[in-house]
């Protein structure tokens, strides 16, 4: 019975017609909704709003990835963790990778900068330290004619992997869902009935087309990890009236605030750590007060806010903590480090014992020029056991730097054939790529070429997905969309100098984005929240 209930079931979800006639109707579109409201599934209507909210953009209902591909994801999560970290302990060829990136990108040059001063002490030692990395890899199905389906990696974010809270309730809602539909399916049938049996038989079938989905949840184990790792190093005075806290470093006037919050309160109920949430205008002032501070190793350092020690932040008359973890939910783009105050608050959190995620070099190590760099044979054999690297290299997508090679035959063929490719600058956040003849006019004109990662066009199936109409907001609508998916699969990696301490897989988000589109963010505008249907 479960076999023809799944197939029945699959066959709704994946076919336009059925879909359309879903979308109109309005009592099912109006709990779904609802469903999502009630769970958290929100954005601020605006940026400076911190008052009214809206549905997030989301897909009502999944989306289908093959189960085999979908399993060749979750199987990367760890070498990819893995490579991650020895790039980041390997801060010299980090040097020699970005040199060319830092001549003409202002923004990693002070990254970059930044770690020099750093981890010129000869006490700081990123491999020494508790080291906390918390994922995102990114994939899209690649999909041509007399082709066998690939699985194709766009990206490894290893700074402010966003969406696990979201992503972890629209997966939620979305089984929500298909019980519903599933249960009426069910009812129709010959051998229907009450029985607690029958409800075992939709629940079986919802999770194995639907998994659970938990990724907010896990991190939050990822970074009470840290945090713990942290205090097993550095115990607490009795007595200092420092109270432990993780730092969650925000953008102002932030719309995705709920996502970021849904971790934050999973990382208190389950786990009984505190966060405190800052800018980094907030903490350039807390700096200036002297509310936030290094408790040096050294006494008598002669710059106590550039050197190693603890992270102590006086917050008013009661709370004073000592921060042992710093999330960066923000400073991967200019506008989070509008001035020099800022710049310098980054690097106070750099210098101090807190675990960072990332820290400075686990930034870098996420630059897509090193990522481009990870085509090269060389790297694999610096950084990756044997028996990881074929697998890794099966997900590589074509890219190149194209300064190295403006006369090469990738360049040659992008301008002839934009449409083939994507010109992928270092920066995060959406909306930065280049496509079509920009990337003609950009590599015609030669200059600056080192800021770029040339990659080759991933070509994923059109897929139907049902949306909410976000431009009427008088009125609940859903229509049916033709998408592309994109699947994230989120990994924490904790590291007690040279011991393992963590290393998971946490869970998934999948994001759809409409055919036309060029980019693929949610908080950028580009995409909803999505979540899988396996087939």
């Amino acid at each position: 019975m479960s076999s023809s209930l799944k197939d029945s079931l699959l066959r709704c979800l994946t076919e336009k017609s059925w879909l359309s006639e879903y979308a109109l109707n309005a009592y099912a579109m109006r709990d779904i909704a609802t469903w999502g409201i009630c769970h958290g599934i929100g954005m601020y209507r605006d940026a400076s709003d911190r008052i009214n909210m809206q549905l997030a953009p989301i897909a009502a209902l999944p989306s289908p990835i093959p189960k085999r591909l979908y399993a060749q994801a979750l199987s990367l999560s760890t070498p990819f963790g893995d490579l991650a970290d020895r790039i980041a302990c390997d801060f010299p060829w980090l040097q020699a990778s970005l040199k060319s990136v830092c001549e003409v990108d202002d923004f990693t040059a002070k990254i970059m900068a930044m770690c020099e001063r750093v981890y010129a002490d000869p006490t700081k030692a990123v491999s020494t330290d508790v080291r906390l990395y918390v994922l995102r890899s990114d994939y899209m199905i690649d999909s041509r004619p007399d082709q066998p389906q690939r699985l194709m990696q766009v990206e490894l974010n290893t700074i402010a992997a966003s969406f696990a809270g979201l992503g972890q309730r629209v997966s939620a809602l979305q089984r929500f869902a298909i019980r519903r539909l599933a249960e009426e399916l069910y009812a129709k049938t010959d051998q229907a009935s009450e029985s607690a049996s029958a409800a075992n038989v939709v629940q079986s079938v919802v999770d194995d087309i639907s998994p659970p989905n938990a990724p907010a949840d896990n991190m939050a184990t990822a970074i009470a990890a840290a945090h713990t790792a942290y205090l097993r190093r550095r115990p607490i005075e009795r007595g200092s009236g420092r109270r432990p806290a993780v730092l969650y470093m925000v953008p102002d006037n932030e719309r995705n605030e709920i996502d970021q919050r849904h971790l934050e309160f999973a990382l208190y109920d389950t786990h009984g750590v505190t966060c405190r949430r800052s800018t980094f205008q907030d903490l350039a002032d807390a700096i200036e007060s002297g509310a936030l501070r290094i408790l040096p190793d050294n006494p008598s350092a002669s710059t106590p806010l550039a050197t190693p020690g603890r992270l102590v932040w006086q917050r008013g008359l009661d709370e004073v903590l000592e921060l042992t973890v710093v999330y960066f939910r923000s400073g991967y783009a200019p506008p989070h480090l509008p001035d020099d105050r800022c710049w310098a608050a980054r690097e106070v959190l750099e210098w101090s014992h807190a675990v960072k995620c990332p820290s400075g070099p686990a930034h870098l190590a996420g630059c897509k020029k090193v990522q481009a760099l990870w085509c090269d044979p060389s790297t694999m054999d610096r950084f990756v056991p044997v028996c990881s690297r074929q697998p890794l290299r099966e997900v590589f997508a074509p890219q190149v730097d194209p300064s190295m090679a403006p006369k090469g035959e990738e360049v040659k063929d992008a301008i002839q054939h934009p449409e083939e490719w994507v010109l992928k600058p270092q920066r995060e956040g959406g909306g930065n790529n280049l496509h079509g003849q920009d990337i003609v006019r950009t590599l015609t004109k030669g200059e600056g070429l080192s800021e770029y990662i040339l990659m080759k066009k991933i070509r994923p199936p059109v897929l139907p997905s049902l949306v909410f109409d976000r431009t009427d907001t008088a009125e609940l609508k859903a229509f049916v969309r033709p998408s592309l998916a994109e699947l994230g699969i989120y990994s924490a990696k904790v590291m007690d100098g040279s011991e393992e301490v963590y290393n998971e897989t946490l869970g998934h988000l999948l994001r759809s984005k409409d055919e036309g589109s060029n980019e693929g963010g949610v908080a950028a505008g580009f995409a909803v929240v999505d979540s899988l249907l396996l087939v």
